[in-house]
């Protein structure tokens, strides 16, 4: 593999991120690959990596934390899928617990979050936490039916491209 591909990593447990994923990918204009997240991926193949993944509880997945402990000297993009509207003031400390997985030698060229609809699985373990937090944020997941978007994958979309701007990476 060529150091200048691009690399969109995700992980998706229910469609939502890999809806991102896909948006990503299919507006970077130059050498790319899509690849789902796991152990035995080495980042270092790729010039630049978009990451991508759900949060879970406040926080990536073990799988997911791992993933981004191992990562250094490198520049990437995040983008992360989560069951709150984005203008909830909470996801500025989940975007600060992520950073805390990753070197001092990352740097983060940009980030995305959007809502997505959160399973019904997730619902209900929520529901039945006995965590009035929790049962507070299950009760008002149908503001995120349907999510993401069209309007979201716009949004995506727009990312991508200025993320490859602020690269400068040539479109050829």
């Amino acid at each position: 593999m060529k150091k200048s591909k691009i690399a969109v990593i995700y992980s998706s447990k229910s469609g939502n991120t890999k809806k991102i994923a896909d948006e990503i990918f299919n507006n970077i204009p130059s050498e790319k690959e899509m690849v789902p997240m796991s152990d035995e991926l080495d980042i270092d193949d790729y010039g630049f990596c978009f990451i991508g993944f759900p949060i879970e509880g406040r926080n990536p997945s073990s799988k997911v934390q791992t993933f981004l402990q191992k990562i250094v000297n490198k520049q990437i993009a995040l983008f992360i899928t989560h069951g709150a509207p984005e203008n909830d003031p909470k996801i500025k400390d989940w975007i600060e617990n992520i950073k805390s997985y990753l070197s001092d030698s990352v740097e983060i060229v940009d980030i995305f979050n959007c809502q997505g609809a959160l399973s019904p699985q997730i619902q209900n373990y929520m529901l039945n936490s006995g965590r009035e937090d929790l049962i507070g944020f299950a009760k008002r997941a149908h503001l995120g039916q349907g999510q993401p978007d069209q309007s979201r994958l716009k949004l995506a979309a727009n990312f991508s491209k200025e993320v490859i701007i602020k690269l400068k990476i040539s479109i050829e």
